[in-house]
């Protein structure tokens, strides 16, 4: 019979043949060399999971920066541009004074103009939820700016 060292107290102490891969001499050193175990694998498990958290906090910090850029304007475009394609619906998808059509292309050219000026909260208030559509009449760019430059000369 071979003789091997214990790992944990150094007794030399006797195997039945080679291949058993007993370690230690006794019981109370085979619980010492499995808390032992337990202690290293819990330290690298801790050492991996936190390189783990912190390669995907640092990902998650270059995606968002990268989100917040691009992806968040892209979305809020495509969000208010749906939202003034529905609102030019509900108040007939045409100039009021010239009648042009409402398209998708041509979306950017049309403003909401509020009939009573002083009910006006505040420019782009039709971005929001609450905004009142009954308060406003659908112009393209060019006869808004005649509607103003209307009450403009009026007033001198």
């Amino acid at each position: 019979m071979p003789d091997r060292s214990c790992k944990i107290c150094g007794e030399i102490f006797s195997v039945p043949s080679e291949k058993t891969n007993k370690l230690t001499c006794s019981l109370k050193c085979r619980r010492e060399n499995k808390k032992r175990l337990v202690h290293i694998r819990s330290q690298i498990r801790w050492k991996t999971d936190s390189q783990y958290r912190q390669k995907k906090l640092d990902a998650f910090q270059k995606c968002s920066k990268k989100f917040d850029k691009e992806k968040k304007t892209e979305l809020q475009i495509k969000r208010l541009r749906k939202r003034k394609l529905l609102l030019c619906a509900e108040l007939g998808n045409k100039c009021l004074d010239c009648g042009i059509l409402v398209t998708e292309r041509n979306l950017i050219i049309f403003d909401f103009h509020h009939l009573n000026p002083e009910e006006k909260e505040k420019n782009g208030e039709w971005k929001l939820k609450t905004f009142d559509i009954s308060k406003v009449v659908l112009l393209c760019s060019n006869c808004h700016r005649l509607k103003h430059f209307e009450y403009f000369s009026v007033a001198v």
